[in-house]
């Protein structure tokens, strides 16, 4: 390891000052409540750039073309635990010597959380390998303080292995299934993630790892998952109640959400009924964003039955002046869950809508500086004859 070192040192302050870590107060501080997925293009790369960007975090199938050995370091360091999974006595942190490693993705994870999916982008300006080691492509853990307190164990891992070429970047795919420590489940509260992977110079993808890598700690908050998620289809929860419309982050935030939903309506013109939603914004001063086409849900005795299940877009403009008042199309109209007309008897009707607000800037979205609320509007009572 020390010849690597006295061949790459020259590199060492160039890659250190181009390719300096993240503050992690600054990580911290971009804490979302919900998920997002981020896609990461490097701005400065130094001799070895890794981006790591969490995935949709659902638990992943298929086949798993790169077998590797389980990873160990329950109250160890980083640092001990690197060496144990690579059989490699060098650890490096990023940014020593000529690589840095750096993590970005997904800042809030669900605490019940079973799988999450990886992909990494690499680039280096020089010829270096990832390398396999003790049958470990790249090992990653939960930490507090630099200990481990959880174990993400690698599902599938995709090759990595191989030289780092500067142009075309290379890409893989990697699944981890989170362990805590003892078997324990994952708390609330505020973690880092640290990843390594094992390196040799030249070009030789066979080639003995000479050290370990850690990556940049990369700061995560574990959070209780969110009681509304999915709130509105047929498949999420119970509905909670006509409090729920007060009770979320788009009420206190000021919007207000109405709709000239008839209040009757025979039955073979359901099939032709378009139900519009009217957002008022009342917060007070100006919101600009993004939002899609409403979820209509339609409610009786305290159970989604059917409404709009088919709307996923979330490329509508929400651009509000103050107290401006913008209308959505619900997009299609209301069935049973199967599918089937709506028998004839009396509903509620509400409205879901997720907002994705750049001004005001908070703390949500990939950068950290987004507003995200999710606006329920309802309950409309409407009968059909």
């Amino acid at each position: 390891m020390t010849d690597w070192k006295d061949e790459l040192s020259a590199l060492d302050a160039e890659g250190q000052e181009r390719a300096a870590g993240p503050d992690l107060d600054v990580l911290r501080t971009r804490v979302r409540r919900r998920r997002a997925v981020r896609t990461v293009v490097p701005s400065a790369v130094a001799a070895v750039i890794i981006v790591v960007l969490a995935s949709i975090l659902v638990p992943l199938r298929g086949p798993q073309p790169r077998p590797a050995a389980p990873v160990e370091g329950c109250g160890q360091t980083v640092q001990q635990a690197a060496r144990t999974a690579f059989g490699v006595a060098e650890v490096h942190d990023s940014g020593e010597g000529p690589v840095t490693f750096e993590l970005s993705g997904n800042a809030v994870l669900d605490t019940g959380l079973d799988s999450t999916g990886f992909g990494s982008q690499i680039r280096t300006d020089d010829s270096y390998a990832l390398v396999r080691s003790n049958n470990t492509t790249m090992a990653a853990w939960l930490t507090i303080d630099g200990e481990v307190v959880a174990v993400l164990r690698p599902e599938h891992v995709g090759d990595i292995t191989g030289p780092i070429a500067s142009d075309p970047m290379q890409w893989f795919d990697t699944g981890w299934r989170v362990e805590g420590c003892g078997g324990q489940a994952i708390e609330a509260g505020e973690y880092e993630i640290v990843a390594a992977v094992a390196i040799a110079p030249g070009q030789d993808r066979t080639a003995s790892a000479t050290a370990v890598v850690l990556s940049e700690p990369y700061g995560i908050r574990f959070e209780d998952p969110d009681p509304y998620r999915n709130l509105g289809w047929c498949a999420g929860p119970d509905w909670p109640g006509e409090q729920v419309v007060e009770d979320t982050d788009g009420w206190k935030l000021g919007l207000r959400l109405d709709s000239n939903m008839p209040t009757e309506i025979n039955r073979d013109e359901l099939s032709s009924l378009q139900a519009d939603v009217f957002v008022t914004n009342r917060s007070g001063g100006p919101l600009n964003g993004s939002t899609g086409h409403p979820v209509m849900a339609v409610v009786a005795d305290g159970t989604v039955i059917g409404g709009t299940q088919g709307v996923l877009d979330i490329a509508l403009v929400a651009d509000f002046d103050t107290d401006a008042t913008i209308t959505y199309e619900a997009g299609s109209f209301l069935t049973l869950c199967d599918g089937s007309p709506l028998p004839k008897g009396t509903y509620e009707l509400y409205a879901v809508m997720e907002f994705f607000f750049d001004t005001p800037a908070g703390e949500d979205g990939p950068e950290g500086d987004r507003t995200d609320v999710r606006a329920v509007g309802g309950p409309w009572k409407f009968t059909v004859n």
